[in-house]
């Protein structure tokens, strides 16, 4: 059973519900998530913020003149952006420069204090964007079973 069948699984056997701030991985988690019958039960969406004006406007994200786009301060904004818009249970907040192996993620349950995750991963930009979505989803997973 594959990371994203696993998810459906608990979140549905659980009624908790999932949305994502995507930046540097343009929609690839909601696309993983959705590729699975069933997502609608438990998924409620996801924001592709990939410009610093669209996080802001969206996900309130301000900390990205200070500690720049890309940094852990930004993906908690973004995740804290993402529970205020979405009211989900649980979520990912992810930015990074894909290109320079850069990756910042946020993700954690509502209420609760938040998992910071680093990435440095190597490979074609495609190649990057997958495995930083299947490691977050892993993440999520791991965190959901351990609570």
């Amino acid at each position: 059973m594959s990371v994203v069948e696993k998810i459906h699984e608990v979140f549905i056997k659980n009624g908790k519900t999932l949305a994502f701030a995507e930046s540097c991985t343009g929609g690839m988690l909601a696309h993983l998530i959705t590729s699975v019958a069933g997502a609608s039960k438990f998924f409620l969406g996801s924001v592709v913020a990939y410009s610093n004006p669209m996080k802001e406007k969206l996900l309130g994200v301000k900390s990205d003149k200070t500690h720049g786009a890309v940094s852990a301060e930004v993906a908690s904004e973004m995740l804290h952006g993402i529970f205020s818009i979405s009211q989900a249970d649980f979520a990912i907040a992810v930015t990074g420069f894909v290109d320079k192996e850069k990756i910042w993620a946020a993700l954690g349950e509502r209420n609760k204090p938040a998992k910071i995750i680093s990435l440095q991963l190597k490979g074609t930009r495609t190649q990057v964007i997958e495995e930083c979505s299947h490691k977050l989803l892993e993440s999520l997973y791991e965190l959901f079973t351990s609570r």
